[in-house]
């Protein structure tokens, strides 16, 4: 198998208790076979904290947190019991792999760091330039044995591929608004069961022409609001009443959403772009994929006024935590994208491209 990481990524290490937030709480840590076979065959205190804490969710074996949220073997210093007595082999596999995330497609596994960790979003957001990947080669691996249409995952790779070029120059609107036209017309040739029409369409896309024309698709065509994009998030799931307040909060512009600095713009944009597109190989939903990378713009640009670049990397862990890290708000936002309606194209490119 073959293994591709962001640079950053080994310079990840956990900072324990002095992280400004903890991971340990606020979502149900899904137990999986494994582990849950050694908790309940451990012997001793711990053995019987571990069996009393689990419970059952959706067919799922979790730890029960308590009424505060805190999962049982989060301790007054913000630190892992489990780990203390059996080291970071002991912990289950959401435990042991988080903030990493990985993305299997057949014989190529994709990994990287969450933005929703504090520790991983400076990495990520106080890098000195964009990332590169590297690629090792893990003969020790198996492939990943799945369903993935080999026509189509080069054709999403490649689509997936021009699209973080195009995000890492030039404006970041006008980038944005060109990347969003490339994952429609190759998503929509992906569709049909052309894949070699998409990866044809990603290797000749010609940034100049493709932006007079979205330029012309975007006259005449009410722009996505500002108050369209936090009327979205209210209606999702919420984790913490902190993230609610900030949303009731909000200042609402009227017409354009301001710009955040550029360079966390353009970071924030390639996290994402690496991460989620790619995906669109399994369920094709190329477009509607892109559309959530520019909606997760706009929602930070509305959210981010005024901040510094310290509360901006602090809001950026709320909202990956709220959005990201929620399977139902994820596809409900998908769903709604690939609907189109008021997420249509041209919305999001009247709103990127007005004056």
């Amino acid at each position: 198998m073959k293994i591709v990481t962001p640079d950053y990524y080994p310079q990840f290490h956990c900072i324990a208790s002095a992280c400004p937030d903890t991971c340990c709480a606020g979502w149900e840590v899904v137990v999986d076979p494994e582990a849950e076979k050694r908790y309940r065959s451990l012997e001793g205190a711990l053995g019987g904290r571990l069996r009393a804490s689990m419970g059952e969710d959706e067919g799922d074996c979790i730890f029960t947190p308590g009424e505060d949220g805190r999962c049982p073997f989060l301790n007054q210093q913000n630190l892992c019991d489990i780990q203390a007595a059996l080291g970071e082999e002991g912990l289950c596999r959401t435990c042991h792999l988080y903030p990493r995330f990985l993305n299997d497609f057949g014989g190529t596994r994709e990994m990287g760091l969450s933005l929703s960790c504090p520790e991983a979003a400076r990495i990520i957001l106080t890098a000195p330039s964009l990332p590169g990947y590297r690629t090792e080669d893990h003969p020790e691996l198996p492939p990943d044995l799945n369903d993935l249409d080999a026509g189509r995952y080069f054709a999403v790779k490649g689509a997936r591929d021009r699209i973080l070029s195009i995000l890492s120059a030039g404006g970041i609107d006008e980038a944005v608004a060109l990347s969003l036209r490339l994952a429609r017309k190759a998503g929509k040739q992906i569709r049909k069961g052309h894949p070699e029409k998409a990866e044809g369409l990603a290797a000749s896309f010609d940034r100049e022409s493709a932006l007079e024309k979205e330029k012309g698709r975007a006259e005449g065509t009410s722009p996505l609001s500002a108050e369209t994009v936090i009327g979205e998030l209210l209606g999702l799931l919420i984790l913490r009443d902190s993230w609610r307040a900030r949303l009731e909060k909000a200042a609402l512009p009227e017409a354009k959403i301001p710009p955040l600095d550029p360079e966390y713009e353009r970071k924030v944009l390639v996290q994402l772009a690496f991460r989620y597109l790619l995906k669109a190989a399994y369920d094709g939903r190329l477009h509607a994929r892109m559309k959530f990378i520019a909606f997760s713009l706009l929602a930070l640009r509305v959210l981010g006024r005024g901040m510094d670049h310290e509360s901006l990397l602090t809001l950026t862990v709320n909202y990956s935590r709220e959005v990201e890290h929620c399977e139902e708000n994820m596809e409900a936002l998908l769903r709604r994208f690939d609907k189109g309606g008021k997420y249509g194209g041209r919305a999001f490119a009247a709103q990127l491209l007005q004056k």
